[in-house]
């Protein structure tokens, strides 16, 4: 009786175990050293020859935020198939991590199940688990809680703006890292009103950003933001910087004040003494230079002239106009031509004068 009892118990040790062999689950992490705040890749694959159905047990980790990703690959040969499940796994916590093994809960089929049969009656339930893996998470240097690598950066549509026109302000932050968010930037900026209109977060481009809108009615300046974080790669604290704007709002009531004092009689009596003065002076200006111009005129006229009759012909009709140049008209006057280069001379110059 004993003999038959150890053969049915070595039978059915057999019958619950040897199944098992076919199926696998392991963890698999992308790195093993990180530092708080970083996040790891973490794969379960999961390895079967033949399965009814199958569930994983719960995934959770102790002192750490386990993220499953949506998608899942499969892979198929001759002799099994593997399903490969993702996650994103983050310490919560610097020290040592202990992720402990998962389990994979399966029914299968035993050999004697024929079509058609009850699949209750022939149906196995087995339990598999992977592996117990360990994480160094290293502690970020003190007062330093953000890791990766940024650039921060501050924009606005204007630079003046009249009082009760909005301006908008733009913080983007672009970079590697485990920032999802920009609540820890918080604008408050003295007597002006502003309003969070939108937060956009783009994947791709590794992108965050916050749109504000502002109201003010006295000119104000937008501070530089800042962001500390360590970069990694570098093994430094390092600081990225938005730039500083300073804004000026135009008061259209103290504008119209302004431009109304321009208008007082007194000040429009000064605009047109101030227009007929410029007036004159134009007008004395343009005279003169048309003056000038003709007495150039003349003067080429009168080097122009070949005979002391004709050069008599062209002064005669100036006469009583200048005591000196009435008596070089009255030599050129005689008959006498022998002086007529002297008294062409003298007239030139006369007029030069």
């Amino acid at each position: 009786m004993r003999i038959k009892m150890t053969k049915l118990f070595i039978f059915l040790l057999l019958y619950n175990t040897l199944p098992a062999q076919a199926y696998t689950l392991e963890t698999l992490v992308a790195k093993k050293d990180i530092f708080l705040g970083e996040s790891v890749a973490m794969t379960l694959r999961f390895k079967y020859k033949d399965a009814e159905d199958y569930e994983l047990g719960a995934v959770k980790i102790e002192n750490a935020k386990v993220e499953e990703l949506d998608f899942t690959e499969y892979q198929e040969s001759k002799t099994s198939f593997v399903e490969e499940t993702y996650y994103r796994l983050t310490p919560l916590q610097a020290g040592v991590l202990k992720i402990a093994p998962f389990t994979m809960n399966i029914e299968r089929l035993t050999s004697d199940y024929k079509n058609f049969d009850n699949k209750s009656k022939y149906t196995q339930h087995l339990s598999i688990h992977s592996q117990s893996i360990t994480l160094n998470v290293q502690a970020l240097p003190k007062g330093i809680d953000v890791l990766g690598e940024y650039t921060l950066t501050a924009s606005v549509d204007k630079r003046s703006l009249q009082k009760g026109e909005i301006l908008t302000l733009t913080l983007s932050l672009q970079g590697l890292g485990h920032v999802t968010n920009l609540d820890a930037l918080t604008l408050d900026i003295p007597n002006t009103n502003s309003y969070l209109v939108m937060s956009a977060k783009s994947t791709q481009h590794h992108l965050l950003s916050k749109t504000y809108e502002i109201m003010a009615e006295k000119s104000f300046r937008i501070p530089t933001f800042e962001l500390h974080y360590f970069d990694k790669s570098l093994n430094i604290i390092r600081t990225t910087r938005s730039e500083a704007y300073t804004i000026n709002v135009i008061d259209k009531d103290i504008l119209n004040n302004h431009t109304n004092k321009w208008l007082q009689p007194y000040t429009i009596i000064f605009i047109l003494t101030f227009l007929l003065m410029v007036f004159v002076f134009i007008f004395i200006f343009y005279k003169r230079k048309r003056v000038t111009n003709k007495k150039r005129d003349f003067i080429q006229t009168v080097k122009k002239t070949k005979s002391q009759n004709q050069l008599y012909k062209i002064l005669v009709v100036h006469l009583g106009k200048d005591k000196v140049l009435d008596d070089l008209i009255f030599l050129l006057e005689s008959k006498d031509t022998t002086n007529y280069k002297q008294l062409k001379k003298a007239v030139i110059k006369l007029l030069l004068g």
